[in-house]
């Protein structure tokens, strides 16, 4: 039976309104940064969500106006990015037991949500951001509306999918996601919601031409496609590439096993990069649930095996975000959410930091197996916490981040050095990873392996611990080309190769430079039979 989407084609008084709507969006400013795919994979990624992260003046729900006053804090986090949740005019009141927080219902593509501000509160936080050297990527869903009558632009059954092969509600079989049907995705409803006929010429044109204005007179940097997996693959390229900025398509694809289907979504065949999902179950195993670290090599092997080298530093790599428990709620041992965060925010890809991480939010903890405790449990308000820049996971966030920024780690491949049961660890130019997944009350654990061939040396055989300056150096045998670890506590090691200090009166020694225009260097990294050094260069510290 054809699903109706019950809504009146509105009249020429509201079609003026909605005329006045676009012009005060359009009339934005339209100067922007120029932030394209090699932008992006330089930086490291906050997840706002406007309605969880700065209450507005007068307290109560979060709004564009109290995001854009906190990037202090976040320069002092060592972040350089934001990922801003969908702002368009929600669908009021409650439906599935929760109101349209989260920006996700849209019903006026073309209207600011209210309860978020206005077309000028956008502008302000993006002036803010640019500003302080932010890059804004904005959260839009053109893949379905919210479930409440009349829609704008959409208002005729035509501009809807109907029901067939659908379920009893017209949603998508879970059966379909197991499986990854992707024509039964494409055309049934997610969670219920009214699914966008992207075929129909009106659907696509309108949503075209709303991305791009989007990003031409919002000055948006990026765009995170919501529910790419849900839309034609050729209709989320025209819509990449209407956007005309760097797009991050969120394909919900777990299980190793799905990363060649993930990797048809990305590039030439849809977004420019995507979610890594694939990767995300295999740190929520391997952290969280203490699985075997020997995981993370199948999955590196993976994305090798799927992925061009030139995407590979464009995949958006998280352990949690809106839509998925946050770690601690299942893992309360810090120790293991440091080495998760590790692992996030040095490997190959772009980091992406969800908002209170840096606070250790739970999101009120669960045992493992516990029925969810529902969205409202994971999108905490992030003012209740507070902003305190002394937290342990806001100082260890920070370091990484900075030292991510500092070595140009995104112009180095990731090498696999070391998979065992509770120990891995993989190079990035200079410096050596090392996680475990042991936790805080482990006995000391001794980790040793050989380094790679090909992998660079550290002068004299010194690794200064970048987690913790107080230490002593780590010292490696030369010779035998060996790193022999003890960790303790189930703390993570980060190592850098230590150059010896420089005789009195002359420089100390230069790194080569990257050879080649490509986003890696590879080519010249395989000629030399290594990888590829960049000279170190220093970024100013935000005080923490």
């Amino acid at each position: 039976m054809q699903q109706h989407i019950h809504a009146r084609r509105p009249p020429a008084a509201a079609a003026a309104q909605r005329a006045a709507a676009v012009l005060l969006l359009l009339a934005l400013p339209a100067a922007a940064l120029a932030a394209d795919a090699g932008a992006w994979r330089e930086r490291v990624i906050y997840q706002i969500m406007i309605d969880r992260r700065g209450a507005g003046a007068a307290g109560g729900c979060g709004t564009l106006a109290g995001a854009a006053r906190r990037f202090d804090y976040l320069g002092g986090l060592g972040v350089d990015a934001v990922w801003v949740g969908p702002v368009a005019a929600q669908c009021p009141g409650e439906r599935f037991g929760a109101t349209a927080y989260h920006g996700y219902w849209a019903r006026d593509l073309y209207q600011i949500e209210p309860h978020f501000g206005c077309e000028e509160d956008l502008s302000t936080l993006v002036n803010a951001a640019h500003g302080a050297g932010f890059l804004v990527m904005l959260d839009v869903a053109a893949n379905h509306m919210g479930d409440c009558g009349q829609l704008n632009p959409f208002s005729s059954p035509s501009h809807f999918h109907d029901c067939s092969g659908c379920d009893a509600s017209c949603s998508i079989p879970s059966a379909a996601f197991a499986s990854a049907d992707l024509a039964v995705l494409e055309h049934c409803r997610l969670g219920g919601l009214p699914d966008l006929n992207q075929s129909e010429p009106f659907v696509r044109a309108k949503l075209l031409d709303w991305v791009s204005s989007l990003a031409r007179r919002g000055r948006i940097d990026g765009l995170r496609l919501d529910a790419a997996a849900e839309m034609p693959r050729p209709f989320l390229r025209a819509l990449s590439e209407a956007a005309g900025v760097f797009t991050l398509g969120e394909v919900w694809f777990s299980g190793l096993e799905n990363v060649g289907l993930l990797a048809s979504f990305a590039g030439a065949g849809g977004a420019d990069s995507v979610l890594s999902y694939p990767l995300q179950g295999a740190l929520r195993a391997v952290y969280g649930e203490k699985a075997d670290m020997r995981r993370l090599l199948e999955a590196r092997r993976a994305y090798e095996a799927a992925f061009p080298p030139q995407l590979l530093p464009l995949l958006g790599v998280f352990i949690e975000n809106h839509d998925n428990p946050r770690f601690l709620s299942y893992q309360p041992d810090a120790q293991l959410y440091k080495n998760a965060l590790t692992y996030v925010l040095l490997a190959e890809g772009i980091p992406i930091v969800y908002y209170g991480s840096e606070q250790g939010l739970s999101g009120g903890r669960q045992p493992p197996g516990a029925p969810s405790p529902g969205d409202g449990a994971y999108r905490q308000p992030l003012w209740e916490a507070g902003f305190v820049t002394s937290h342990p996971l806001y100082r260890h966030i920070g370091a990484l981040a900075r030292h991510r920024k500092e070595q140009r780690l995104w112009e180095h491949p990731q090498i696999e050095a070391h998979a065992a049961p509770d120990c891995h660890a993989f190079l990035r130019g200079r410096t050596l990873v090392v996680t475990t997944n042991a936790g805080g009350a482990s006995p000391p654990l001794r980790c040793s392996f050989p380094l790679p061939p090909g992998a660079p040396l550290p002068f004299e055989g010194r690794l200064r611990n970048v987690l913790d300056r107080s230490a002593g150096d780590a010292v490696m045998d030369l010779g035998s080309r060996t790193v022999d670890l003890q960790i303790t506590q189930g703390s993570p090691l980060v190592l850098a190769f230590r150059p010896p200090p420089p005789p009195r009166g002359q420089p100390g020694p230069e790194l080569p430079a990257v050879a080649g225009k490509g986003p890696r260097g590879r080519a010249a990294a395989e000629a030399a039979g290594g990888l590829p050094l960049a000279p170190a260069r220093r970024a100013p510290q935000a005080a923490v």
